[in-house]
């Protein structure tokens, strides 16, 4: 199982506040702290919204991390592949993505490598 911790969006704060959205939920990988899922709708997270369930779908996206240094400096470091079907509910959304993290053990593999590769790179 893939070990990962939820946080959400910071409080938009400052002067522009009431511009700002606070974002959706995100996933982190509890072992290295890189991103592993992300969560997005059409209008800003909302504890209050989530409960009376008055926010559109739910897009799923999982970090697919670059697994050698080659593709690393072709593509990236990673990108953000989405899921087909978006969720309904905050609870369905982090839900899917366990275990979608679950049945790929190569992108949790992926990850770990990728850590890998940047802790003997400053280390070096």
């Amino acid at each position: 199982m893939a070990k990962i911790r939820w946080r959400l969006g910071e409080m938009p704060t400052g002067r522009y506040k009431s511009f700002s959205n606070r974002a959706w939920p995100s996933a982190y990988y509890s072992g290295t702290g890189r991103a592993a899922v992300r969560l997005c709708s059409d209008i800003g997270y909302s504890a209050s919204r989530v409960k009376n369930q008055q926010h559109g779908p739910i897009d799923i996206y999982i970090a697919v991390y670059a697994k050698t240094e080659e593709a690393r400096r072709e593509r990236g470091a990673f990108s953000w592949w989405k899921m087909s079907k978006p969720a309904e509910t905050l609870e369905e959304a982090k839900r899917r993505a366990q275990e979608y993290l679950d049945e790929n053990p190569q992108i949790v593999q992926g990850a770990q490598l990728y850590h890998d590769m940047e802790e003997n790179r400053t280390k070096g």
